[in-house]
């Protein structure tokens, strides 16, 4: 009973310092180590390394390069991050505050 708990708790240690997994399609937000050129663009995760790097193949030009965890993102969390910044400024409160603007505008003229 014990080995399966301390394997269990393996487990979850190793699904924190690898949260993706192989082939997972990645967004390349970056940190200090990322050259700029990489930051924005996609990629698939072709290996795991030791302390928190991965391999990656680009997903554009097929170009393998090696980053840390901490400059990766996976695209579902960019897709809703996205998709929440579009409902933000198609909010009914937004197309108000439109039209009042428009209107205080319309009557200074």
């Amino acid at each position: 009973m014990k080995e399966s708990k301390s394997h269990h708790k393996n487990q979850e240690i190793y699904e924190e310092k690898y949260p993706f997994k192989l082939n997972e399609k990645v967004l390349i937000k970056g940190n200090k180590r990322t050259p700029e050129k990489l930051v924005g663009r996609e990629a698939f995760i072709t290996s795991k390394c030791l302390n928190g790097w991965y391999l990656l193949k680009l997903a554009d030009n097929g170009e393998n390069v090696r980053l840390q965890l901490r400059s990766l993102q996976a695209i579902h969390e960019a897709i809703n991050g996205i998709e929440e910044c579009v409902k933000q400024e198609q909010s009914p409160d937004n197309a108000e505050i439109q039209d009042d603007t428009s209107k205080s505008l319309e009557t200074r003229s």
